[in-house]
């Protein structure tokens, strides 16, 4: 069936939608609920219909309807600007345009593409299971968990410590295994039995690998441990007269054990000499000893210019050393060098972190997409590393739907066991985007399965960055208490770890959500313990956060010059360290110093250089706090009506995009303003919506009592008024304590 309305055609057999200017990209979501909306033309559509039809009646909340529909309404003008989706509000939704269906052109001869289509794909289903059965394995390499020696802590042992690195290498360039590196992802806190116990029991099918490498006079020793998925034990000990050929020895060994063909022998030279020159570079640039390592490389190279691992290990250490240029010309000549396409892919994956660390972002992109189309289909597990490095760098771009694009790519590619590491990050990161997209929803699903994950790993970091995500996505509802909740659990995970970067980074997130409680007192200790973290470990931008926390404090207790002094503070941090997030974040700060003293020299200027930054960077997140602004500026200008229209424009977007905060703060200057106006029933109203996003009581609780006090109702007013001060004392003013005199007084007469 063709569905036509407007200048598109919706497809239901391909399920796709086209419009005059091509083909529009939908997610199955979107799909489903325009195909409920061409189906249901011109009807008031309720939000419990599409929950039914679109989420098959799963329980979603009424926001993720609203942020949807929202998306869709964006989709659609993208393709097409006119008027698709109206809200009816309290009842639902309409779709306008005329819709006209028809069967799907060509349809008589469909059938025979049919046919073709299955027999082509029956083809190739016998083609896989051919190359399957005959030996030919597509599927990833075997999971193999690296397991370092243990070192007696004596001294640092070359031999030891290099050949640990060695093996890894071994087992990633070669491609043998999907390597999983027990230095590396193991949490310092675990033992090594509990360890290994959380991955088998996420990856049942892993098995462990445990190489030593000693030197016994003239004589070199490898002591290799392979424990199986059965838990079978293999072990092997072998011994040369010279450190070449053991290595090589014992990488045929490794190759034996997991059934594979890949010639791992030609990988290593078969000089012993330039051997250790390798192994003695590895441990030095293990141990940050970046001038020593260079110097073995460089000399590796000089006896054997084809090694073109000692050539990627020197690229490394120039980049650390601060010179990318030269690490590019030498991953320049790797590229010309080396075929074998595990090693290319780490090649590339460095060439890609260069280029995005010096900024060039666009040719890291352009990379990461060249070696994901190159390689494409073939099973090399360090793919899914290079493409989540691609949904980095989209997200630094600001491309978020094509950063969710790649993780959702490698979502469905890992499965849950495969990578519960990176599978981990790779929900972290999209519930992050999704969060900033304000898809709160898709967000928390995110964040909640990466917790659970980071959980089983037993990794407490990924569950304090985590708890401290689930914080960002309930203070963006306004659901304080449970960000506080989430911040406080991250907090103590920091603390026990003894980790001052994540205690910082957990303690910034708790004392916002804490300002906006009204617990201020608490706020300024925990400001207080940030600042010294930040002097500490010479943290600009966390010192940066303190300042701004010293701002926005000392401006909800209006002391004024206090504030001043702080922003002068923050602005010349912001300046010195060339922070340009900052320098906008100073720029609002001004504004809201400003328009709180009721001053409006320059504000103007300010929120045109702001609104271009929204404009130039797409951060729509900040559209309703500029918009607030701009109203606060016609307030104060007389231009009532303008600023009734911005705010009830900015509201609108606030509730479809859940933006919990913003719609407060929103319905808060509405009902000042109906309140100025002597208009208690739309400030009722206004105040009456917010109620459902927890707000904190100043000055909620107390335009409530104003509004009472207008409608003739003192003592209710009054209670409302006591209850303020009882929740916030912080936030109590003189000002306020007046307002409750004046309750008091007209209250006592009433009653009288």
């Amino acid at each position: 069936m063709i569905y036509r309305f407007s200048d598109f055609e919706l497809d239901t057999e391909r399920r796709t939608l086209t419009a005059s200017s091509g083909q529009v990209s939908l997610t199955r979501q979107a799909y489903d609920l325009l195909l409920y909306f061409v189906g249901n033309p011109n009807a008031v559509i309720s939000k419990d219909a599409l929950i039914e039809h679109v989420w098959s009646g799963r329980i979603v909340a009424d926001n993720t309807v609203d942020q949807s529909v929202s998306k869709l309404r964006r989709i659609l003008n993208q393709a097409s600007k006119s008027e698709y989706i109206e809200s009816v509000y309290g009842q639902g939704f309409k779709f306008l345009p005329r819709v006209e269906t028809g069967p799907k052109k060509g349809k008589a001869s469909s059938w025979r593409w049919s046919i073709a289509f299955a027999l082509l794909l029956g083809i190739s289903a016998i083609w896989v299971a051919y190359r399957d059965n005959s030996g030919e394995a597509l599927a990833h390499p075997p999971v193999v968990m690296l397991i370092p020696a243990k070192s007696d802590g004596s001294e640092v042992d070359w031999a030891e410590t290099g050949g640990n690195i060695f093996f890894r290498q071994l087992l990633q360039y070669s491609n043998i295994a999907e390597l999983r590196d027990a230095e590396d992802s193991k949490p310092g806190h675990l033992a090594d039995d509990d360890f290994l116990q959380r991955q088998w029991a996420l990856t049942p099918e892993m098995q462990v690998i445990t190489p030593t490498i000693e030197q016994r006079g003239n004589e070199t020793v490898v002591n290799l441990s392979l424990v199986d998925a059965a838990q079978n034990v293999h072990k092997e000990t072998i011994t040369a007269t010279d450190l070449a050929t053991a290595l090589r020895r014992a990488s045929l060994w490794v190759e034996q054990r997991f059934d594979t063909a890949n010639d791992v022998e030609r990988l290593i030279p078969d000089d012993s000499y330039v051997v250790e020159l390798y192994l003695r570079g590895l441990s030095s640039l293990a141990q940050g000893q970046l001038d020593k390592a260079e110097n073995f490389f460089e000399l590796c190279l000089a006896e054997n210019p084809g090694f073109v691992w000692a050539r990627l290990e020197l690229a490394k250490v120039k980049d650390r050393q601060g010179a990318p240029d030269q690490a590019l010309a030498l991953l320049d000549t790797l590229e010309q060098l080396s075929s074998d396409p595990a090693f290319a892919v780490a090649v590339h994956s460095l060439r890609g972190y260069i280029l995005d660390t010096k900024g060039e972002h666009l040719a890291a992109r352009d990379l990461y997409l060249k070696v994901l189309e190159t390689y494409q289909g073939q099973p090399i597990p360090a793919l899914n590393d290079v493409r989540f490095n691609l949904a980095l760098t989209y997200a630094t771009l600001a491309e978020s739907g094509q950063a969710l694009q790649q993780l959702s790519l490698i979502e469905r590619s890992l499965k849950r066991h495969s990578d519960p590491e990176l599978m981990a990050d790779v929900l972290h990161l999209a519930g992050r985007i999704e969060q900033t997209n304000g898809s709160n929803e898709q967000a928390r699903i995110k964040a909640e399965t990466a917790l659970s994950l980071f959980e089983d790993l037993g990794d407490l970091l990924g569950a304090a960055k985590t708890h401290s995500l689930l914080a960002r996505i309930a203070n963006h509802e306004a659901r304080y208490d449970e960000a506080i909740h989430h911040l406080e659990t991250g907090l103590a995970i920091t603390r026990k770890l003894n980790f001052p970067l994540g205690i910082g980074a957990t303690l910034n997130e708790l004392i916002y959500a804490l300002m906006a409680q009204g617990k201020h007192d608490r706020a300024w200790e925990l400001n207080q313990e940030l600042e010294q973290i930040a002097l500490d470990i010479d943290y600009t931008a966390m010192l940066l956060a303190s300042k701004q926390f010293s701002v926005d404090m000392a401006r909800a207790q209006q002391r004024w010059e206090t504030a001043e002094v702080y922003l002068q503070q923050h602005l010349e941090l912001a300046q010195a360290s060339s922070n340009g997030r900052a320098l906008i974040a100073n720029r609002l700060l001004t504004l809201d110093l400003t328009l709180d003293q009721g001053k409006v020299d320059g504000v103007a200027e300010l929120i045109t250089s702001l609104q271009a930054h929204i404009d130039q960077e797409a951060e729509v997140r900040l559209q309703p706090r500029i918009d607030q602004h701009q109203a606060r500026l016609y307030f104060l200008q007389g231009n009532d009506e303008q600023a009734i229209a911005l705010l009830q424009s900015a509201r609108q977007q606030a509730r479809e995009t859940g933006d919990g905060e913003s719609l407060i703060n929103i319905n808060n200057l509405l009902a000042e303003h109906f309140l100025e106006q002597e208009q208690p029933d739309k400030a009722m109203a206004a105040l009456t919506e917010s109620a459902a996003h927890d707000p904190v009581a100043q000055p909620y609780l107390m335009l409530k009592a104003w509004a009472q006090m207008q409608m003739g109702k003192p003592v209710e007013a009054l209670e409302l008024a006591n209850q303020c001060k009882q929740k916030v004392p912080d936030l109590w003013t003189r000002e306020d304590e007046a307002r409750l005199s004046e309750m008091a007084i007209a209250a006592r007469a009433q009653s009288q």
